[in-house]
Parts: C-alpha cells; sequence; structure tokens
C-alpha cells in the first residue's frame, strides 16, 4: 500500500525489477495521493543503452505492507508518465495456480493482466525481500518472501506456440532503467553556466547595525502604518577627540574677541 501526506492507504501494484537502479512511480498514481514533487532533470538509460527519456520530478513515497502494518518504508522515486502497460500481457492458460497455494501471496491476483503502479528498484529490494525462496518445476518459477508478501517470478508461457507456428507473435517486456550519470553531470554543469550571479553588496558595519535595528524593533500599529525605533548611537565616534580638540580652539577664539571688542559680545 501506499501512504498519502493524510495518511490514506491506496493498495496498488507493485513490480519488483532487479534490473533498475532506481524506484519509480507513475504520475497518476502521484497526483492521486496528491505527493509533493521535487523538480530534477535526470537522464534515464535503458536496454542497449538507450535513451529511456529524462525525469523531470521526483517525490517521497510512503510504502506499507499490506499484511504486516507494522512496517514502514520511505523511498525516493522518480516520476514517470507512464510503466509497462500491464503485467502479465496476458492471461497464461497452461499454468496452474494451485501449485503456490500454501503460499501467502502479496498479490492474489497476480495472474490477471494488470497495470502497474509502481516499481522497486534494487535501491530498496534489500529493505523488502525476506529469507524463503521456492522453485517449481517444470517452468523454474520462483517464489520469493518478502515484507509483502510471496512474489512470483520465471516463465508463465509455454513455448509450444512459437515452435508450432514461426509466424506467431508475442510481445515480451524487459525492464531495465539506470541514472545516465554523464548526461546528468553535463546538464548540471551547463546550468551552473547560466545561472546569474547576483552582485554582492557589501555593507557597512553602520549599515548592517541598521538593517538589524529595524528587522528587530520594527512593529505594526492598529491603525496600519509601521513604526520603526529612531537609531542612536550609544558611544561617540572614534574620531571625537579631534573634534573636541577643534571646537575648543574656537570657543577660545571667540571669547578672545569678546575681550578685545565688549561690543560684539
Amino acid at each position: 500500500m501506499l501512504l498519502g501526506p493524510r495518511g490514506t492507504p491506496v493498495r496498488v501494484r507493485v513490480m519488483f525489477d532487479q534490473g533498475s537502479e532506481v524506484s519509480s512511480i507513475t504520475e497518476a498514481m502521484a497526483q492521486l495521493l496528491g505527493l509533493a514533487k521535487c523538480r530534477e532533470r535526470i537522464a534515464l538509460t535503458g536496454i542497449g543503452v538507450s535513451r529511456a527519456g529524462t525525469v523531470r520530478a521526483t517525490t517521497q513515497v510512503s510504502l506499507q505492507s499490506y499484511s504486516d502494518t507494522s512496517f514502514h518504508l520511505e523511498i525516493q522515486a522518480l516520476i514517470l508518465s507512464r510503466l509497462p502497460s500491464q503485467l502479465p500481457s496476458r492471461k497464461p492458460t497452461d499454468f496452474n495456480p494451485a501449485l503456490f497455494g500454501d503460499i501467502k501471496l502479496a498479490d492474489p491476483h497476480w495472474l490477471e493482466p494488470d497495470s502497474i503502479d509502481i516499481i522497486l528498484g534494487v535501491d530498496v529490494n534489500g529493505q523488502v525481500l525476506c529469507s524463503g525462496l521456492r522453485r517449481f518445476p517444470p517452468k523454474q518459477s520462483i517464489a520469493q518472501d518478502t515484507v509483502f508478501g510471496g512474489v512470483i517470478s520465471g516463465s508463465l508461457y509455454s513455448d509450444a506456440p512459437r515452435r508450432a507456428a514461426p509466424t506467431f507473435s508475442i510481445t515480451l517486456k524487459a525492464m531495465h532503467c539506470i541514472l545516465d550519470d554523464g548526461l546528468q553531470e553535463m546538464l548540471q554543469r551547463f546550468w551552473a553556466m547560466e545561472e546569474v550571479t547576483p552582485p554582492i553588496k557589501k555593507l557597512k558595519s553602520e549599515d548592517e547595525a541598521f538593517d538589524q535595528l529595524y528587522l528587530d524593533k520594527h512593529s505594526r500599529n492598529g491603525e496600519g502604518p509601521y513604526t520603526v525605533h529612531f537609531p542612536l548611537k550609544t558611544q561617540p565616534p572614534p574620531y571625537s577627540i579631534e573634534t573636541l580638540r577643534v571646537a575648543l580652539s574656537s570657543l577660545l577664539n571667540i571669547h578672545r574677541r569678546f575681550f578685545r571688542d565688549p561690543q560684539l559680545a
């Protein structure tokens, strides 16, 4: 299950992908849960070193086990417009699901074709896989125990149709996704070059003190206008001794003129 920001659980279909370095979630599911998005530009590479597109956002996903509600896991997932359309691609007709009758499966309807909501990559597989692996001949299907319950992997379809009819058409899905670190590094360097750095304005110590005084002392009265304390200096300036000498000298000169000419006084 996935948990939304308000703790609302939504049951989803999860696929484990051992060939993916990252986990992914569909855009539709992220919008349904109202998950917060973080803008990114991440290039993806698929099988054959083919470009698989560019991810423009990631999100934080909260996972909870349907069978064990005490299990809780937070993961970072890429938001993709779509994941594999349906898995399995068609319902197998010659597969006996009774082989797994004694296993508590994570998805009791795993044989029914349905859409995938989230892919868990190797970045989190180690936190959800449990000890317990069983093989089932003749197709060598594997049941792996996880915190969500048993998950099935392996071949589900017979090769007989393809051997009998060479022109038989079948669609195969292969999952593999890695981060293209080289392209990602180039994009980061490009954006760093294009980023405009605002000029650094260096203030005098007095200006910084006035700015801090405004931040600490300004307020707004009940009528609307702002009230700001008038800045007062508590210490005389460092050049006050020099100015004092000049002022005393000027005062003495005036006294001498008054003494010489009493009419001026």
